[in-house]
């Protein structure tokens, strides 16, 4: 039914495969040749409810080789295996899929996958050069960094401390991004080194009206990563509380 006619049954599929205890790893490949299209497909309704389907997939599947396949499937894919993905709204799909995967259970399969959809991602994010595209990125980036810590790399940390210094849009993106990986303890101890570049965004913010915003996302951050560095107060974790806005 999904091969024959995919726009009339994604949605239907998608509550199925919601309400059905399962293991679909021996059929997520056969799935993702369907549904893939779909997800880079012009209307935004099917994208969402092809989406819905790679979410369960990567739930529901047992066998440790199955998300690391489905990974593979989509990064092909964004690497030009089908033909270029010229227009925004398709790349936009793929890495959208690549976020969906972060739903898999945790454990030793998505914490060793993690590295590597994080790193891709990064690469993804240097290679485009739609802003849409780029905030898609950084909003999988930081699913898969609130689901596992290895995903926080090194590079990831020197990436999103450049990238707070971006323009308002791109600043933006980044901070939430941060704001998802704060949500997972286990990140929280490699995100020290942001810290007193996110505090400078927390100043600004509560003394510009058109940064406040940013503010907000940043301060979040700072108490996060604050808790855990025993040098936060030396770091300015306490200007927030001198702006008077820590009860925020």
């Amino acid at each position: 039914m999904l091969k024959r006619n995919p726009e009339i049954v994604m949605e239907s599929i998608g509550d199925l495969l919601r309400g059905v205890n399962l293991d679909m790893s021996k059929y997520v490949i056969e799935f993702l040749s369907v549904v893939l299209p779909q997800v880079r497909h012009a209307d935004v309704e099917r994208r969402t409810k092809a989406l819905a389907i790679v979410g369960c997939l990567s739930q529901m599947s047992s066998d440790p080789n199955a998300v690391p396949s489905m990974f593979d499937a989509v990064k092909a894919i964004l690497e030009g295996s089908e033909g270029k993905l010229a227009l925004p709204y398709q790349r936009i799909g793929m890495v959208n899929a690549l976020d969906e995967l972060s739903r898999a259970p945790s454990g030793k399969t998505l914490n060793k996958l993690a590295p590597s959809v994080s790193a891709f991602l990064l690469s993804c994010y240097k290679g485009d050069v739609s802003d849409e595209v780029k905030i898609a990125i950084l909003s999988a980036l930081g699913s898969w960094a609130s689901k596992s810590a290895d995903a926080v790399q090194p590079d990831v940390i020197s990436f999103l401390n450049s990238g707070i210094k971006e323009k308002e849009i791109l600043r933006k993106a980044h901070l939430k991004s941060l704001r998802m990986l704060c949500k997972n303890s286990d990140s929280l101890t490699k995100a020290v080194p942001l810290l007193d570049s996110v505090v400078q965004i927390v100043k600004i913010g509560f003394t510009k009206a058109s940064q406040k915003l940013d503010g907000i996302y940043a301060l979040f951050s700072v108490l996060k990563i604050a808790s855990v560095d025993a040098k936060g107060g030396e770091s300015g974790y306490s200007a927030p509380t001198r702006l008077g806005v820590a009860s925020a």
